[in-house]
């Protein structure tokens, strides 16, 4: 279980495209078939945004690079359910079907950072509600895939995923009202693995 990062204020985490803040140089990512486009595949999502808790079984996304170190992703939750009545009541997006929550179009990037390289989902806004919870909750922030250590410059179509979520929640409507996601709440997630990262066209991550 992994504890998300304390923010001191109420901020939208988001890196642009190209950002340096959070990572070294962008690896280039390069297929065969250009753009490349890829699919997510992921275990167990978990949650707990004290007093809520939200456990997702699946998760899956879609997306391309454009260039070789920008491009756009969408990733998708299901089986959704709160985890805080005794009904485990469903989630959902306002306009989608029950049990799924599924992200914006997320800005992707590839990054390197000391032995770490992957790809960064970035502006993140997870915007859902549960049957039996009062209030709707938004998650805002970005998430990390890094690529499970592998050879420099290692051509596959498949490359496992190390996930991880930095951000915030937020509950209802009021902008003001965080509920700040740090380690002394017990504010926690854990993305369960195998998730997984696979190319529609042979890719590596140039070192």
């Amino acid at each position: 279980m992994r504890a998300l990062i304390i923010l001191s204020c109420s901020i939208t985490l988001f890196l642009a495209p190209g950002s340096d803040s959070a990572h070294g140089a962008a690896p280039k990512v390069l297929c065969s078939e250009a753009p490349c486009q890829y699919r997510m595949q992921g275990g167990n999502f978990y949650l707990r945004l004290f007093p809520f808790k939200i456990a997702c079984r699946a998760a899956s996304g879609v997306g391309q690079m454009d260039s070789s170190v920008t491009g756009t992703t969408t990733i998708s939750f299901s089986g959704c359910r709160e985890q805080v009545t005794p009904f485990a009541f469903g989630c959902l997006n306002a306009d989608g079907p029950l049990g799924r929550i599924e992200t914006n179009e997320l800005s992707t990037i590839s990054y390197e950072e000391g032995k770490s390289r992957g790809l960064q989902f970035g502006g993140v806004f997870l915007s859902f509600v549960c049957g039996g919870l009062e209030q709707a909750l938004h998650i805002e922030g970005f998430f990390t895939g890094d690529i499970v250590p592998r050879s420099c410059d290692e051509t596959a179509r498949r490359f496992p995923l190390r996930m991880e979520l930095i951000g915030h929640g937020r509950e209802g409507s009021d902008p003001n009202y965080d509920v700040y996601v740090d380690g002394y709440g017990g504010e926690e997630y854990e993305f369960t693995p195998p998730w997984s990262l696979a190319f529609e066209s042979p890719a590596r991550f140039a070192c």
